[in-house]
């Protein structure tokens, strides 16, 4: 167990020094007493940070005698601690250490911004006990001290990965990270004009990376990753929801499959899609939990709105329908159809992945051809079709978009 004593916000005390101390404890007997109480781990005292904070750190599933405790925020870097005799004795390795070691918000004044952690980590132990790790990427700089507060910057984005075959990272930068193979999510270009930012302002505030929150499990060489991201295509006027992403990595790490949206499906396109959380065993499906919300954004901090209405969602994803295979598709993705609903008229975009021949069928709901874009030669890259809305009449509808011998159907609403 990893605990983090209350930090003096919280109405707690200093613990050796430390506002909010990372402690360690180990039960093993199921909790029934307690022979490891309250242990700080190597090299987090306060030595190395004048405290930590809450909501900042993960504990791997264990494998065999084999732990793994990470830790990332902003102001503090990304580490990890590790144990191989069942958290008797633990060694720290640092992922990424910030340019101000034991920064200290009243006395260190930082004038440009850097690149560090957003404080949403995750790690996982593949069957060998190696350790996996994710986090969202952001800027951060302290242009006034003494006034408790730090700056960063919202629309930073990116997700990293490391493992520990790799060295420490020396920087964050979001190019370098993609130069090196270890930029594993970012937001989706949906509409294909090269330009990604076409957000609403604000965006809903969790104090992140434009991509975050990652969720990892794996099963023998295979990595399944989820994250949440920002779309560009759906939003409520105000501000732009954020839904689920998924990756899968079939040799450890080294390659990614394209990026699926998991809570596609039309009834989440007025949906905040967050915190996903993967059960860490898996059998034929992987199984998530995920918060569902109508409005983007938190209400106790951040964009302080008013509760609404928020639920807890369940997915089992069969791991063979998972994601689009990489080998054999022809399609990077097709989007839900923006606007949707409609009346005028919409737009679906594409981008293939190859040259192929692409049409798209639109039917009603009884199955009967309503518009039909012949088949035509298309090139490698993104195509857009605009359907005509007084082609309709009122009700549901599904499109086929066609590339090559592979269909995609979607659903989309005519008012």
């Amino acid at each position: 167990m990893i605990g983090l004593t209350a930090p003096v916000a919280n109405s707690g005390t200093l613990y050796n020094g430390q506002d909010g101390a990372l402690l360690y404890s180990r039960s093993s007997d199921g909790g029934t007493s307690w022979d490891i109480q309250n242990v700080q781990l190597p090299e987090t005292d306060t030595n190395y940070s004048y405290g930590y904070s809450g909501d900042s750190y993960h504990f791997a599933e264990p494998v065999g005698e084999t732990l793994a405790f990470l830790y990332g925020s902003d102001w503090d870097g990304v580490f990890l601690e590790k144990s191989t005799d069942n958290g008797v004795t633990w060694n720290k390795k640092v992922i990424f250490q910030t340019p101000y070691p034991k920064f200290k918000e009243t006395t260190t004044l930082v004038t440009d911004s850097f690149w560090t952690d957003d404080g949403y980590v995750n790690c996982v132990l593949d069957n060998t006990g190696k350790a996996h790790v994710f986090f969202g990427i952001q800027r951060v700089c302290n242009t006034i001290i003494n006034d408790a507060q730090t700056q960063y910057y919202p629309y930073t984005d990116g997700l990293a990965y490391w493992n520990e075959d790799m060295p420490p990272f020396t920087t964050l930068n979001v190019d370098t990270l993609d130069a090196h193979h270890q930029l594993v999510g970012w937001t989706q270009d949906i509409n294909g004009n090269d330009t990604i930012f076409e957000f609403l302002d604000p965006m809903g505030n969790y104090q992140s990376s434009v991509t975050t929150m990652p969720y990892a499990c794996i099963d023998g060489s295979k990595i399944f990753l989820f994250f949440t991201s920002v779309m560009e295509n759906l939003n409520n006027s105000v501000q732009n929801y954020r839904h689920i992403y998924y990756r899968r990595s079939d040799d450890l790490g080294q390659s990614w499959t394209d990026f699926v949206d998991v809570t596609g499906s039309i009834t989440n396109n007025f949906k905040e899609c967050v915190f996903p959380s993967v059960s860490p065993t898996s059998n034929e499906f992987v199984h998530i939990l995920f918060q569902k919300d109508d409005e983007p954004g938190l209400a106790v901090r951040g964009d302080a709105d008013p509760y609404g209405d928020n639920t807890m969602s369940y997915m089992k994803i069969p791991k063979s329908n998972v994601g689009i295979d990489d080998i054999t598709s022809n399609i990077t993705y097709v989007t839900q159809n923006y606007p949707n609903p409609f009346t005028t008229s919409t737009q679906v975009t594409v981008n293939l992945k190859r040259a192929v021949s692409l049409s798209l069928t639109v039917t009603n709901f009884i199955g009967q051809t309503v518009v039909e874009i012949p088949a035509a030669s298309a090139a490698a890259g993104y195509h857009t079709f605009t359907l005509d809305g007084s082609n309709f009449r009122a009700g549901i509808y599904f499109y086929t978009v066609k590339a090559g011998s592979q269909t995609i159907t979607r659903k989309m609403i005519v008012q």
